[in-house]
């Protein structure tokens, strides 16, 4: 059974599918975007340092607070800098401005991933494909957050984009293609380095061994397209090295970039054999049809199509597994080919019937069920015990996601009036609204003690002040709190706060409860009262542990 037939290929027809995506984006991520606090600790700390170009106006070197920040290129804090430099209000700051440059890079992704299994088979593994990678967990995550990894994925998937037309049109002129692919690596290098040169790299010595030639790395053009490559990257890192005297580029290799590569850097190591475990949830809801996808998609690897897809998505794979130090977000750039290849087999199944589907799927159809009604039933059970274990309460919006995960599992074990690939739909558009989104959106922001920072500034701006609030904090140290209280935040030890203090530089004090003793005493000393305004009980998420702090406001004898 066709799962586009009749009035519903009206649905991937002509602008109609890129419609329904975007408005499915926006339902998915933007109130996540908009509801949740800023996150510890990559988020704040790339937002903060984009707001300090603002307050600066240097938009060549990158710091937090006064501390370089010389792990990534420019790219993100220039995106994120625009973005509230028109949206933003600086004296009110909020993170939904910071976040728009990666909801906007997870929406391109998807529209892009459209157009790619579009022109690769047709309209319905597009709508299919760009519909999975929508509604992943993943890429729901990185739409949400304001970090670098949306927007690369927009780069390097118009980038492969390019390669594809490339790759497929042997025959026929493809110059604005060849330039485009260059132009997008570069744009992809300003964000994040090296990642899209060496997936490009992967995928085109993939091919080039499998094809037993070389003429896609001739039809590249390598040498002016490097020179093309460099002139879209070499003016800011040239502005940087000048700004530092090279110590950017030192710290990036030194300090990030071949730490990753030789170790667990920062204490995200982890063996080969990580990501294959993480898919599953990654990929969830797409998790159901993953595994006989992979295995269609391997039996038709003779097709250019397919094997141009299996050369994106597996040597880069590999790649990272084989990287010692490991996040979940490194396996991103793979998602737009995983998602055509899975659209790509539900089509071919639901043209050659269900009898067929049902056969071909055998015991990995049973693993795969029970492996997506496992992480569904997670996902709802973690919401639940989450607003109990915090809030003490179930919520309305957890209550949405067990709706949205009884009726998944209904949908799994679907009524016979739906074909499969109608039901994936259905399954997707359905953990997209009551489950993710939900959570994002109200379960996650409503765990009051995981927002530390967020209770602190709220009990700072309640109270009016002659003077724009200062705050200095010991004992808690996490970047949210700088983004949320200010860039001058001081954050330091018990006697550099009291120096604060003594020179009159804060307003507001924030010590652990078992130090505020000490502090009322020494304050006392420097002629300086402080007046308990707030006690916080919160839960540190980055280390792990509980927190009793006070807020204090300073007094002047």
């Amino acid at each position: 059974m066709e799962l586009f037939s009749g009035r519903e290929k009206f649905f991937t027809q002509k602008w109609r599918p890129y419609v329904i995506l975007f408005l499915l984006g926006c339902i998915f991520y933007l109130p996540g975007i908009t509801h949740l606090p800023p996150t510890d600790r990559d988020e704040a700390r790339f937002a903060q340092a984009s707001r300090q170009m603002l307050e600066t106006g240097n938009y060549i070197d990158i710091r937090f607070q006064s501390k370089p920040r010389y792990k990534k290129p420019i790219g993100i804090y220039w995106l994120q800098a625009a973005s509230d430099a028109i949206f933003g209000d600086p004296e009110s700051p909020k993170i939904w401005p910071y976040r728009l440059p990666s909801f906007l890079g997870a929406l391109i992704t998807v529209l892009l991933t459209f157009y790619l299994g579009k022109r690769f088979f047709n309209p319905r593994v597009g709508f299919l494909a760009a519909l999975l990678l929508e509604s992943s967990v993943l890429l729901q995550v990185e739409a949400t957050i304001a970090t670098t990894d949306a927007s690369l994925l927009a780069t390097i998937t118009a980038m492969m984009v390019m390669l594809g037309r490339i790759y497929l049109s042997e025959n026929e002129r493809t110059d604005m293609a060849v330039w485009g692919f260059w132009i997008f690596c570069g744009v992809g290098v300003l964000l994040k380095g090296p990642i899209p040169p060496f997936v490009a790299f992967l995928t085109v010595i993939t091919l080039s061994i499998l094809d037993k030639n070389l003429k896609l790395v001739r039809r590249l053009r390598p040498l002016p397209g490097i020179f093309l490559l460099l002139i879209v990257v070499l003016p800011w890192f040239w502005a940087i090295h000048k700004a530092t005297g090279g110590t950017f580029i030192r710290k990036a290799l030194t300090q990030d970039l071949l730490p990753k590569l030789l170790g667990g850097h920062e204490s995200h190591g982890a063996p080969p054999g990580l990501y294959l475990l993480l898919i599953p949830l990654l990929f969830w809801p797409g998790t159901l049809v993953f595994i006989n996808a992979m295995k269609e998609a391997w039996r038709s690897k003779s097709e250019r199509t397919i094997r141009f897809l299996i050369s994106w998505a597996i040597p880069t794979w590999l790649a990272f597994e084989f990287i010692p130090t490991k996040l979940p977000h490194y396996i991103l750039p793979v998602f737009p080919a995983l998602s055509i290849l899975t659209g790509f087999y539900l089509i071919k199944a639901g043209v050659q019937g269900d009898a067929w589907f049902n056969k071909a799927k055998g015991f990995t159809n049973f693993i795969s069920k029970w492996i997506f009604i496992g992480i569904t039933l997670s996902i709802c059970l973690g919401d639940v015990a989450l607003g109990i274990y915090f809030n003490h309460t179930v919520s309305i919006a957890a209550s949405l996601v067990v709706l949205g995960g009884a009726l998944l599992t209904w949908l799994v074990f679907r009524p016979h009036h739906l074909s499969w690939t109608q039901s994936i739909v259905a399954i997707c558009v359905i953990s997209g609204t009551l489950i993710t989104m939900p959570t994002f959106s109200f379960v996650l922001p409503s765990a009051n003690p995981i927002w530390i920072s967020r209770e602190v500034s709220r009990a700072i701006s309640q109270i009016p002040e002659l003077t724009k609030p200062a705050l200095a904090s010991v004992g808690y140290h996490e970047p949210s709190l700088v983004f949320l209280a200010g860039t001058k935040t001081r954050i330091g030890s018990l006697q550099e706060v009291l120096k604060s203090l003594e020179e009159r530089k804060v307003t507001h004090v924030l010590v652990p409860k078992k130090l505020h003793q000490l502090l009322l005493q020494e304050a006392l000393k420097r002629g300086i009262k402080l007046r308990l305004i707030k006690q916080i009980h919160g839960f540190n998420y980055s280390k792990g542990k509980w927190l009793n702090l006070n807020l204090y406001r300073v007094t002047l004898h």
